[in-house]
């Protein structure tokens, strides 16, 4: 009995490594994915994550400071005029004076998803709002009336190389989208550079 119950513990441990591994594993390709609702991994659509650009700004020293993020379909060496090219990810927050971040994911306010497929129920622009990294699905503001969870499982940008006086290859940005229909929306952007997207 005993040997069993190792058997069906290892079991269902495989399983559950398999199935993050497959979500947002080494493999992992930079890129949306979308599964809508009731399609099968195959019908999953994929748009590539290119090129990821940072920035932020202080307005008022008192509050605090901002933060942005775009995430290009397009592999950019310069973040391009954001009025003239629409990011298919965008990703807005602020980080409050006086309040201790473990992480930059926890300044997290807004996330717009742009050019979806009307077919998806989504609309077109989808935009959720959150509350310092923590969704609320009974916030009405924006598309969060379609959305059921969003999960950070990590956002970092870049780290910086004092020696070699260039970003490291190392950013790790994952987001789980789940809509109250079904349908799952993965963000994905590993092992790349988030380079400052140059706006004051």
């Amino acid at each position: 009995m005993k040997r069993l119950t190792i058997l069906l513990t290892a079991l269902i441990l495989t399983g559950c490594l398999t199935g993050c591994e497959g979500l947002f594993g080494p493999g992992s390709d930079n890129a949306l994915t979308i599964r809508p609702a009731g399609a099968s991994k195959a019908e999953t659509l994929t748009y590539p994550i290119k090129s990821v650009f940072i920035g932020g700004g202080v307005a008022d020293p008192e509050q605090g400071s901002s933060h942005r993020c775009h995430m290009f379909e397009e592999a950019f060496t310069a973040c391009p005029d954001v009025q003239k090219v629409t990011a298919i990810v965008e990703v807005y927050g602020f980080r409050f004076k006086g309040v201790e971040y473990k992480s930059l994911a926890q300044a997290i306010n807004e996330i717009y998803i742009n050019g979806l497929d009307e077919a998806l129920g989504l609309g077109t622009r989808l935009i959720i709002f959150l509350n310092q990294g923590k969704f609320d699905e009974n916030d009405n503001r924006g598309s969060n009336g379609l959305i059921k969870s969003v999960r950070i499982d990590s956002y970092k940008g870049s780290s910086y190389n004092e020696e070699k006086k260039r970003k490291n290859k190392d950013a790790d940005m994952r987001i789980v989208i789940t809509s109250k229909a079904g349908d799952i929306l993965k963000i994905c952007y590993t092992h790349g550079y988030t380079p400052y997207d140059g706006y004051f």
